[in-house]
């Protein structure tokens, strides 16, 4: 390139950007700080490319190009860089015409990329990366074929489409050629790295890696010139329908080999697109033949479920695949708004329930105006419905023209369309729905329009079906859009000469409209505005207080809105920002206590307990929501001291903070039963969450050791617990509240603890029948549970007389029960043998070895009475000897353990729990006595032919497989990481056995392969960190064990898979079973799990509020290794009781979408933050409310 024409070029931009001079200098100053900070790089040697690069990714095309020219002019530039010139100035015109919407720039800048290509193909022919030069080439033809189409489509260009059609075909029958090349090469060179390398050959692996990456591409390019070319062709022409399905079918292929792959998902996107671009597109006025039609509609239906597929499906989380996702959204759209199908209302919900998400620049996204126009043609074709109203149908015109308009400020392909249909619609519209011309008429039409909003959206609430309300839905929207529209002309047309407050109440509508209408952050600008500037006088109108309380709940919903992984900080301090201007603009004002009780809440939600205390405390003596705040801030303060508690012993808080926690949960507590009872009429049932905090306190008192004061708050005084959740005889109990059998279990499991702390067998064996009486005949969960939880009480105590004294009151209690031989039943040894369990897994010594004795000796009385009739449920017998076997694997009783569990195998050979704990064995038996065993469970034993244990080679696989079928569970994921730890573990232990040095080695490196094929071939995003953290000590093992045990050594760490890398696949090392293939089909019997004794898995009993409203669920022995997993446990109590008073037990961010209708609440009840309204009184009515407990009673009222 000559200097002349560089200079030129350069001028050229220089003129574009007036401040070119300073941006250049700051981003080049930004850059070489970065490269500076990277580590020691010499100044001989500069990053040149991978400066190149960096201004590329921030979007600095122009100033990419400047530098490459001065590159080309510097001497000093080393050759191995300068050649490569030609090709970065290709690659950075490439991007840059991508990023413009202007057809004539891109093509020039095509053009331009085009040049430097050749001119670096003829100057260095046997460059390596002249292949990928080639295939640049190909992709300009295809761009400037996609530029060139798309100015076919434009109305303007209708005379020379077939012209520009002809020339787009040329540019990519061109296209095609270099692209058959490519992928002939790449293909070769891919298969040249042959499928096995060594992990030590880590770059080897990556250029392979790159090399498939080149290949995928080149087949996906190839695929795309056959869609292309159909494009092409007129709609009507069959030479473009034979192209679509050849192109289709390029897809599938693509997709059935990389399936799970970024080139798996895009091949999936476009072969949706060709059956959708298959189906007939009839007039308005034109019928189709039945048999084409139906075609088309299979076509359609085809495409509908492939872009569910990619819509529904989390295979990846990276940019891209959403980048696929979005795109799919819009595909979809089309599809909905297709026709022969008219789904004109669906297009305009969803459409607008993705475009609320997506904020200025992503809303002007080549996506996000594609998914615009579609709801633009969807409001359109509302419009011309012959059933609704002459004033629905200016709504949803206005509501097209209103997308239409913003699509057409925008270059790029809708901008000729959208421009049609604004001349359209503005005729349709006509002179007679001229706009208001003054202020006093435009705010009248606003009110007359906002009365309306409380029956439309009661319209959609009470739709019969999806259809009506999907049509409701669209007419609401529609209706909001109107108003929003009306309510901004009012504001537009608003002079000095109108009442200030006027314009507050103008703009608190607007944002009440658009909270309303899914745009929350315009909301929130709007009512912090008010709230901050408003010319009211604040003693005399609660406006400015409300309008602050809007913007507070509008942030609320933008923290909702937070994708997971994403940083939420932002609006963490926007909300926490508004709350403080309530309560210190407004502090008696009741929007001020509930910005309070709506932090409180928030905070909880976030698991800040203590923050969420502060909050509710805060809230005034003199308030009338002061009881409210009183127990919210109990309950916070409670889980406080649970959470500090159960944290590790070098993260635990002093003592004497620690106490003061506790005493803070107990005055608050206190104080707030004190004054809401103050509040109730005598011989009135308590409120729930009164009865939930009373409940808390005993909590507190049966683990301070007052027992007594227990059993007085469960059955004395006016208003005990167990009155409260006592139901009339013969009545079913309700799946929630207090009165549901999970909440009456937790308070009877209270009064028995207490009874055992008194040592009263008589009254606790009332309690114990009482248990068994709520939870139903046979349905032993609640003993379970209780086991646990005194494990867990045990567990909290530091080393001590305190811990010695409830270990003693626990162990007298139980030898006395034990010693009963009248009254015993299932539920009651159940009891004694979890009891015993969970304290000799909390214990360590010769206590410990007692307790698994006496644990032992209860299972196995159970199994003995099992004969005795009606003693208890028959399917109950599997999970007794399951939990035996485990007990006496502990207690290294092996061949006894290996007995329970396959008789349990034998009953049932697809338990997964029975094969998973018969695996277990072996594998301990195998490390502690008879090392023989841990081929067994690796390999699996079928030495007995009606009990056949898989190992865990086979239990490993079959999750897998029902995994990847869609069939699996959160549960299963886990027991498949388990079974592929304990594989890989079996595998080591096993080598470290051997006595022969090789076979050492050889077994050390075959467990070390088995492990990283695993990792190279499973995503981290699908590994916790608490599991890679376990993958990773056990790689550190192998590798220490190969170095012959060295003492200091320091292993590698663990490396994950690279993004290349597939998400998922069934190339995963194939583990042998000794069963043989009759025992391991491809398509494997679902694993079930082992009928055994009922009870709430660990992770209901950690949020008791799910159990104490009606969340059943999990077997208590779903997984043999007692709770291995480590999730921080709260109180039962504590959680249940923050469901009814605070939410404080609830983890889930805020969501109004999720709540269900509530008909009423108690007194003094935490409400979750209750949805803005426009009432007369310029109040959004409602009190804040608790996640779980729905909507707010009383419903947005519009002015009257």
């Amino acid at each position: 390139m000559s200097t002349l024409v560089r200079d030129r070029r350069t001028a050229d931009r220089t003129k574009s950007h007036p401040q070119f001079v300073m941006r250049a200098a700051l981003a080049l100053v930004a850059l070489i700080v970065g490269w500076a900070t990277c580590g020691s790089i010499a100044l001989a040697d500069p990053p040149y490319l991978e400066f190149v690069d960096g201004l590329r990714d921030r979007g600095y095309y122009d100033y990419a190009l400047i530098y490459l020219d001065q590159l080309e002019d510097d001497r000093s530039v080393p050759t191995d860089i300068s050649v490569l010139i030609p090709y970065e100035r290709a690659t950075t015109l490439i991007q840059s015409a991508r990023s413009k919407r202007d057809f004539q720039t891109q093509l020039r800048e095509l053009e331009q990329a085009s040049e430097s290509l050749q001119l670096f193909v003829s100057r260095n022919p046997d460059h390596p990366k002249v292949a990928q030069a080639n295939s640049e080439r190909g992709k300009i033809l295809m761009g400037k074929a996609e530029a060139l189409l798309l100015q076919a489509k434009s109305p303007s260009n209708r005379s020379k489409a077939k012209e520009l059609r002809t020339d787009a075909r040329d540019s990519i029958l061109e296209a095609r050629r270099i692209f058959t090349d490519a992928k002939d090469r790449y293909e070769q060179e891919w298969k040249s790295f042959g499928l096995n390398i060594p992990a030590e050959e880590k770059e080897k692996r990556a250029e392979r890696d790159r090399a498939e990456t080149r290949f995928m591409s080149s087949q996906l390019d190839l695929a795309q010139t056959i869609y292309l070319e159909a494009q092409t062709y007129p709609d009507d022409d069959e030479k473009r329908r034979g192209l679509l399905k050849e192109a289709a079918e390029a897809y599938a292929d693509i997709t059935e080999r990389y399936r799970t792959m970024i080139a798996g998902l895009y091949a999936k996107l476009w072969r949706a697109k060709a059956f959708e671009e298959m189906s007939a597109r009839p007039d308005e006025s034109q019928r189709l033949d039945d048999k084409i039609a139906e075609e088309s509609r299979s076509n359609l239906r085809r495409a509908e479920a492939l872009y569910r597929e990619l819509l529904e499906n989390d295979v990846s989380r990276s940019s891209t695949a959403q980048q696929i996702k979005d795109t799919a959204r819009m595909f979809y759209l089309i599809v909905r708004n297709h026709p022969l199908n008219g789904d004109h209302a669906i297009v305009v919900q969803e459409a607008s329930d993705w475009l609320s998400l997506r904020r200025g620049k992503a809303a002007a996204t080549k996506t996000a105006l594609g998914v615009r126009w579609q709801r633009a043609i969807a409001f359109e074709r509302l419009a011309e419905s012959a059933e609704i109203s002459p004033s629905e149908r200016t709504s949803y015109l206005r509501s097209a023209l209103q997308d239409a308009s913003f699509i057409n400020s925008y270059p790029g392909e809708y901008r000729d369309v959208s421009r049609e249909m604004i001349q359209r619609l503005k005729a349709l519209l006509g002179d007679s729905e001229k706009d208001p011309e003054d202020f006093d008429e435009a705010y009248g039409l606003a009110n007359s329009l906002i009365k309306q909003i409380d029956p439309l959206r009661n319209q959609v609430s009470q739709a019969k079906n999806k259809q009506d309300r999907s049509r409701f839905q669209a007419s609401f929207q529609a209706h909001l859009d109107e108003t929003a529209r009306i309510l901004k002309l009012a504001l537009l047309l608003a002079g000095e000469s109108v009442d200030a407050v006027l314009v507050d109440r103008t703009r608190y509508l607007l944002a009440y409209v658009e909270y309303l209408s899914g745009r929350p952050y315009d909301a929130a600008v709007l009512g912090e505005y008010v709230g901050r500037h408003t010319t009211a006088d604040k003693t005399k109108t609660d406006l400015p207080a409300d309008a602050a309380y809007l913007a507070l709940l509008a942030f609320v919903k933008l923290l909702d809105d937070v994708p997971n992984g994403q940083s939420d900080d932002f609006e963490i301090r926007q909300v926490r920002r508004v709350a403080d201007l309530i309560v210190s603009e407004y502090p008696t004002t009741p929007k001020a206590d509930d910005a309070r009780m709506t932090l409180g809440v928030l905070f909880n939600q976030r698991d800040d307990s203590v923050e969420a205390a502060k909050w509710f405390s805060s809230i005034p003596s003199s308030s009338d929501r002061f009881a409210e705040g009183q127990l919210s801030a109990g309950q916070a303060f409670w889980n406080a001291y649970l959470d500090a508690l159960a944290a590790p012993n070098e993260q635990r808080i002093p003592q004497g903070e620690l106490d003061q926690l506790r005493q803070n949960a107990r005055d608050r507590l206190t104080r707030g039963i004190e004054e809401l009872d103050k509040t109730l009429p005598a011989g009135r049932t308590a409120p729930d969450n009164f009865v939930a905090a009373q409940l808390s306190l005993v909590q507190i008192e049966n683990s301070d050791g007052n027992y007594q004061k227990a059993v007085d708050i469960l059955t004395k005084g006016p208003r005990p617990i167990t009155d409260a959740v006592a139901i009339e005889k013969g009545k079913d109990r309700p799946d929630k509240g207090i009165k549901s059998v999970a909440f009456a279990s937790l308070a009877y499991r209270q009064l028995l603890r207490a009874y055992v702390g008194l040592q009263q067998i008589d009254p606790a064996l009332t309690a114990m029948r009482e248990l068994e009486r709520i939870g139903g005949e046979g349905n032993t969960e609640v003993f379970v549970d209780l086991g646990r939880q005194i494990k867990e009480e045990v567990e909290r105590l530091p080393e001590g007389a305190e811990r010695d004294s409830v270990l003693s009151a626990f162990d007298r209690f139980l030898s006395k029960l034990s010693e009963l031989k009248q009254g015993q039943t299932y539920s009651s040894l159940i009891w004694i043998a979890e009891t015993y369990f969970g304290l000799a897994r909390a214990v360590e010594g010769d206590k410990k070895s007692r307790y698994f004795d006496q644990a032992a000796s209860a299972y196995q009385e159970i199994l003995t009475k099992s004969g005795t009739g009606g003693f208890m449920p028959a399917d109950r017998e599997p999970g007794i000897r399951l939990r035996l076997a485990e007990v006496e694997r502990v207690r290294k009783n092996y061949d006894i353990a290996y007995g329970h569990a396959k008789a349990v195998l034998k009953a049932n050979p697809n338990a997964l729990n029975g094969q998973v704990e018969a695996a277990t064995i072996l594998m301990n038996w195998g490390s502690d006595k008879a090392s023989e065993k841990l081929t067994l469970a690796i390999r699996g034993d079928d030495s007995d032919p009606q009990a056949v244990v898989w190992g865990w080679g086979q239990i490993a696989s079959r999750l897998q497989r029902m995994i990847e079928s869609g069939r699996g569970t959160p549960d299963f994921e886990d027991q498949y990481l388990d079974a592929r730890y304990n594989l890989t573990e079996s595998a080591r232990l096993a080598a470290t056995a051997a006595g022969d040095p090789q076979a050492r080695q050889k077994g050390l490196n075959r467990a070390k392969q088995q492990l990283l094929t695993f990792v190279a071939t499973t995503p981290r995003s699908e590994i916790s960190d608490e599991w890679w953290g376990k993958l990773d000590s056990l790689y550190g093992s192998i590798q220490r064990n190969l170095a012959g045990d060295p003492p200091n050594y320091r292993p590698e760490p663990l490396v994950p898979a690279q993004d290349f890398a597939p998400v998922a696949t069934t190339t995963r090392e194939p583990t042998e079973s000794a069963t043989g293939a009759a025992n391991n089909p491809q398509t494997p019997t679902e694993p079930t799990v082992a009928p055994i004794p009922e009870g709430p898995n660990w992770l209901l009993v950690s949020l008791g509020v799910l159990v104490a409203f009606g969340v059943t669920g999990g077997v208590v022995f779903s997984s043999m290794k007692g709770g291995r997993r480590g999730r921080r446990r709260r109180s039962t109590v504590a959680s249940a009781a923050s469901t009814v008073s605070s939410g404080a037990g609830s983890k889930s961010k805020p969501s109004p979408k999720k709540q269900a209708p509530q008909s009423g609440r108690p007194a003094g009840k935490t409400q979750r933050p209750a949805k803005p309204s426009a009432s007369k009184t310029e109040k959004p009515t409602g009190r804040t409310q608790s996640p779980k407990q729905g909507r707010p009673k009383r419903k947005p009222r519009p002015e009257s």
